[in-house]
C-alpha cells in the first residue's frame, strides 16, 4: 500500500470517527405553518393565516430552568407575505427541535405587518399550536411543522472534500 493511500485511508477513518462521535446539532430550525381548517370552523372569526421561516437557537442548556430546549434567539420569515422580526424577551422562549416547547418559557413571539404576534402551544384542549394575534387578542388553530438541516448532507459534504484531497493527492505523486 503507497504512502498515498495510508493517508487517504486515514482521512476516510477520521472523517467517519468525527460523524459517528459527534451527533448532529443543529442551530436554526426551518419552520412552515397554515390554518387548521378543521378547528378553526369552531370558531368565530376567519383563520387566514400562514408563515414559514427560520428559527434561530443558542445551543440546549444544561440548565433546570430550561430542561429540553432549544433557548430562541432570533426568527426570520414571512407571515402573510409580511417580513418577521423577533421580539426579545425577558425569559427567552425555548424549543425542543420538533415542536414548541411545552415548557414554562413562554411563546416565541415576533412582530408582522405592523403588529406583534406569537407562536404559542397550548397543552389543553383538542388542539395544541396556534397562533396568537396580539392585536385582536385571537388565538388561531395553525398546523405547525418544524425542520432541521440534514445531517447527511454534512456527510456528503465531508465525502466531497476527501475526494478533492485524494485527487490531489495522486496529482502530487
Amino acid at each position: 500500500m503507497s504512502n498515498n493511500s495510508k493517508v487517504l485511508a486515514r482521512l476516510v477513518l477520521l472523517t467517519v470517527f468525527l460523524f459517528l462521535s459527534v451527533p448532529a446539532r443543529a442551530d436554526s430550525f426551518n419552520f412552515s405553518f397554515t390554518s387548521n381548517q378543521t378547528w378553526c370552523a369552531s370558531f368565530s372569526s376567519p383563520c387566514t393565516d400562514f408563515g414559514s421561516g427560520t428559527i434561530t437557537t443558542d445551543p440546549v442548556p444544561s440548565s433546570p430552568v430550561y430542561p429540553s430546549g432549544y433557548l430562541v434567539t432570533s426568527i426570520a420569515g414571512t407571515l402573510d407575505g409580511f417580513s418577521m422580526s423577533f421580539v426579545s424577551q425577558d425569559v427567552a422562549p425555548s424549543f425542543n427541535g420538533t415542536a414548541l416547547s411545552e415548557c414554562c418559557t413562554g411563546p416565541i413571539t415576533f412582530t408582522a405587518a405592523g403588529q406583534q404576534w406569537s407562536l404559542v402551544r397550548h397543552d389543553t384542549g383538542p388542539w395544541f399550536d396556534f397562533l396568537y394575534d396580539y392585536n385582536t387578542d385571537k388565538m388561531e388553530p395553525i398546523n405547525l411543522t418544524f425542520t432541521a438541516p440534514e445531517p447527511s448532507s454534512l456527510l456528503l459534504m465531508s465525502i466531497g472534500l476527501i475526494g478533492l484531497v485524494a485527487i490531489s493527492i495522486r496529482r502530487c505523486s
